[in-house]
């Protein structure tokens, strides 16, 4: 309703399809903000399952922020301590939820070990966490 008395105000229709992606756009971002905050919240839990879509999310977001920090921090030098604790910070919450991902992809947290095979590993590890989620 309201985005109808906006294009009346403009004196231009939206078309459903440009009001579509825009209400899709909205809903990602808050999709977005409550992976993220599912991310510190169940920091410690290691029980439970994390949905593809919210470990990716929140990888995002932890990626963007620590580009961001380390490109702030190479200019100001007072901010690599403050690059480095976020780094360190997310070490615990970032294990927890990987170890819900894998639940939720239907293996058990032993497979993280699988890291340890040289390049294999990593990539084996990275197709279990695109798979997509057993049911419970």
């Amino acid at each position: 309703m309201i985005v109808r008395k906006c294009e009346g105000a403009i004196g231009v229709r939206l078309s459903d399809a440009i009001l579509g992606k825009c209400v899709n756009f909205i809903f990602s971002v808050n999709s977005l903000v409550s992976a993220y905050q599912a991310f510190w919240t169940r920091a410690f839990d290691f029980s439970g399952r994390t949905r593809r879509i919210d470990f990716w999310l929140t990888v995002l977001v932890n990626l963007v922020v620590t580009i961001v920090l380390a490109i702030i921090a190479g200019f100001v030098d007072f901010l690599q301590i403050l690059s480095g604790l976020f780094s360190f910070a997310v070490i615990i919450p970032s294990f927890s939820m990987v170890v819900r991902r894998l639940r939720d992809a239907g293996k058990d947290w032993p497979w993280l070990f699988i890291l340890l095979v040289p390049f294999v590993g990593a990539i084996w590890l990275l197709v279990i966490y695109c798979s997509p989620s057993i049911p419970a």
